[in-house]
């Protein structure tokens, strides 16, 4: 359900996946999601797991970016769609100069 309107899992995972990014791009530190960065390992209509790969930038704390971007995540998805976010798994594959 988003904002109250019934949706099918397919129209769920893609909003919850174009939030996502979103999110991600308003995090200081984080330079990008790797293309395919961003997957939704399972999602049901209670809760959703999600993997995460992204670049930083050098000179940012790794774990703070982590940590931040695994809240806002959470907090965001959970309120926007009404579903439980049972995991964020976030991946570092690359520092950025």
């Amino acid at each position: 359900m988003i904002h109250g309107q019934v949706c099918t899992l397919k129209e769920l995972k893609s909003n919850i996946l174009k939030k996502t990014k979103e999110i991600l791009q308003s995090i200081e530190g984080v330079e990008e999601t790797v293309s395919k960065g961003i997957s939704i390992e399972d999602i049901n209509e209670k809760e959703v797991r999600l993997e995460i790969f992204i670049k930083t930038k050098i000179g940012y704390p790794i774990p703070k970016i982590a940590q931040m971007a695994q809240r806002k995540i959470k907090e965001e998805i959970e309120e926007c769609y009404n579903i439980k976010v049972a995991s964020v798994d976030v991946n570092v594959l690359e520092l950025q100069f």
